[in-house]
């Protein structure tokens, strides 16, 4: 088996080479895709993680019931 990883910036391209690549699942391809972040958008969530968890402490803002999260999932 071999497994190979595309990084494509421009999301117009990656949507033509999975549609191309579909064609090879009945001949055992397998496609996995996942999006990376960088370190600016990792800053950015945990920032607006914690401003929305702040929000909640102080009334701002009405959390879900964790059970609810998890049943989305």
């Amino acid at each position: 088996m071999k497994i190979l990883t595309l990084e494509i910036k421009d999301e117009t391209i990656a949507d033509k080479i999975v549609w191309m690549l579909q064609h090879f699942k009945n001949d055992g391809l397998v496609i996995k895709e996942s999006q990376t972040t960088t370190k600016d958008d990792l800053k950015a969530s945990i920032k607006q993680s914690v401003d929305e968890f702040n929000m909640v402490k102080s009334g701002k803002l009405k959390a879900k019931p964790v059970e609810e999260l998890l049943n989305a999932i």
